[in-house]
């Protein structure tokens, strides 16, 4: 264990280091919500955002919420928050080793840890995101299933309910981990048992949990139908099962790209390998091929579902996939380790299902070709790179990636059985480049130019002013002004005492609440009742002056913080002035 830990310490100071670099945070609202809700945690408030019910997994906000105790300032929290992403995802390295070491040795585990650990989806890290802590409990409940699936005792059960508890706590969409152990541990053949009737006494934590699943989210829909869902109720609808088959095909794509297309050439010989050594008797290999099969299918299914939605935006989605990853490394570390046999019909099956998988993905279409994509699908970075700059030539990006398919098939049916190690530092260096491509990326796009520097005192100039509490942005201009659309959210996060914001014209609130208001001719501000709008605080943009005391500025677009106490009057400007000042 001793240079596993050494591993997840280097990886610890790596990701540190990299986060470290990342300036501000810059994928809005996510970032902000999970910031304000862990806030308002710390106040006594409950899990909320802007005075309203928060609505997500509770567990990262919770998990925020003493950082933030311990810090003077959001500043300060924030660093903090990226130094535990970075430590949370290094950590992840523990439970994959000791997945990876129940069915390979050490060296070949240790490789397909630092492997685990060196994914494009690091770049998440750097964000004020789910995904580091996620991955760190996803893959602490892959081993503590594939525990459960190879000898299932009540306590063995119970630690995989725990963990899958946990799981569900940051990300509700684990709930497909859940639905993938029920069935590997209902069918024992999916273990390359004997079909067989395993005791319901065996069985009982699981079949418990079961029970107290059903009855609580019949529970739930009874009261309060698709609203249970919190934030997520938007997401309540019926599937087309043509549109889920179609993404699911493309997400099995995406995988094999993330991946290095090689890994979906070999992957029927490898199940075949774990097949094999279950009905030799091997209880580990068969919990594993039990494991590998339902967890990858349960996942892709709701990650297709979720693509077809208005909020899947037309995009590949591995950022909720990648935790997969670990069992495909372990899965192709076994079958190297088995003398990497190529049978025909295996290899053959892998062969023509990447060829199709790639066909019919619209590659120029979904390619990484921004940050939003990047984020969504980290895996196409470096692959969209590539289409970009085939297409720059005149060539075909879709065209490109079929040849280099092509390739993958012929290289791993001409290669020698001597030289198959080199699978492992070709996927290595994929993971390296597309991770270099993210982090190069995101730490740029963290550069908004709001402020000069790190310093608490210019990013918390709202809290600096002693007496302002409550304090309310009125974006004007925002979203449609560029020079001040960064400003308005980096001043929200980074300053504990905003506490509303007002935007005039429509409002599109991604989840948050933002209260929709009108400016009137003679400067006053109203809700769209027609009610004024009220506030004792309030932060403007330059040019834009308030019935009140002008008390401080900040930010480099120069916002400024107002003492209004009562009704919000803006100096005499007509509607149209007002946002063309701002803006100015």
């Amino acid at each position: 264990m001793l240079s596993v830990s050494a591993l997840v310490l280097v990886a610890f100071a790596v990701y540190g280091l990299l986060a470290h670099l990342v300036e501000n945070p810059r994928i809005f609202v996510d970032e902000l919500i999970y910031m304000d809700a862990s806030a308002s945690v710390t106040h006594g408030h409950g899990l909320q955002v802007r005075g309203e019910a928060y609505g997500g997994a509770p567990g990262y906000p919770l998990l925020l919420a003493p950082l933030q105790l311990l810090s003077a300032n959001r500043s300060t929290a924030y660093e903090l928050i990226k130094l535990a992403n970075a430590f949370l995802f290094a950590l992840a390295g523990v439970p994959i080793y000791l997945l990876a070491r129940r069915l390979i040795a050490f060296r070949p585990s240790l490789a397909v840890t630092a492997l685990a650990l060196s994914i494009p989806s690091s770049v998440y890290v750097g964000l004020v995101f789910t995904e580091s802590l996620a991955y760190f409990v996803a893959t602490a409940a892959l081993y503590a299933m594939v525990l459960a699936l190879e000898r299932p005792t009540a306590r063995r059960q119970l630690a995989a309910l725990i963990c899958l508890a946990a799981c569900y706590a940051v990300r509700t969409q684990f709930v497909a981990f859940y639905a993938a152990f029920l069935v590997a541990l209902a069918l024992p053949v999916l273990r390359g048992l004997a079909p067989r009737r395993e005791r319901l006494t065996r069985l009982w934590p699981t079949a418990l949990s079961l029970f107290l699943a059903v009855a609580g989210a019949a529970t739930l829909l009874a009261r309060n139908g698709a609203s249970a869902l919190g934030r997520y109720d938007n997401l309540w609808r019926t599937y087309d099962a043509g549109s889920v088959a179609r993404w699911f095909v493309y997400h099995v794509a995406d995988l094999a790209l993330y991946l290095g297309l090689i890994p979906l050439v070999i992957l029927p010989a490898a199940l075949v390998v774990l097949h094999r050594r279950a009905r030799a008797g091997s209880p580990v290999h068969g919990a594993f091929l039990a494991l590998f099969a339902t967890v990858n299918v349960f996942a892709m299914l709701l990650v297709a579902a979720f693509a077809t939605t208005p909020f899947g935006g037309g995009r590949l989605h591995d950022r909720y996939l990648f935790y997969v990853l670990p069992l495909w490394l372990v899965a192709g570390a076994v079958w190297l380790c088995d003398g990497a046999p190529r049978p025909f019909r295996p290899i053959a099956v892998g062969a023509l299902l990447l060829l199709v998988v790639i066909a019919v993905l619209p590659f120029d279409r979904l390619a990484a070709d921004d940050q939003w994509r990047q984020l969504a699908a980290a895996g196409t970075t470096g692959w969209g790179n590539l289409a970009a700059w085939t297409i720059r030539h005149g060539l075909s990006g879709h065209r490109m990636i079929g040849l280099l398919a092509a390739c993958a098939v012929i290289f791993t049916v001409s290669i020698p059985r001597r030289l198959m190690w080199l699978l492992a530092p070709l996927c290595a260096a994929i993971f390296v480049v597309d991770a270099g491509f993210l982090w190069k990326d995101g730490i740029a796009a963290s550069h908004w130019g709001v402020f000069s520097g790190r310093s608490s005192a210019e990013r918390a100039w709202v809290d600096s002013v002693p007496a302002a509490r409550d304090v309310m942005i009125l974006a004007i201009g925002a979203p449609g002004c560029s020079r001040l659309g960064s400003a308005y959210p980096l001043t929200e996060f980074f300053n504990d005492r905003v506490a509303q914001v007002a935007q005039p014209g429509q409002v599109i609130d991604y989840g948050l609440s933002t209260q929709q208001v009108t400016i009137g001719a003679e400067g006053v501000v109203r809700h769209s009742t027609g009610r004024p709008l009220t506030a004792s605080w309030l932060v403007l943009p330059p040019g834009i002056e308030a019935r009140g005391t002008r008390v401080a500025e900040g930010t480099r677009q120069h916002l400024t913080l107002w003492h209004v106490a009562g009704p919000v009057v803006l100096r005499a400007y007509s509607p149209a002035e007002v946002a063309a000042r701002a803006c100015s």
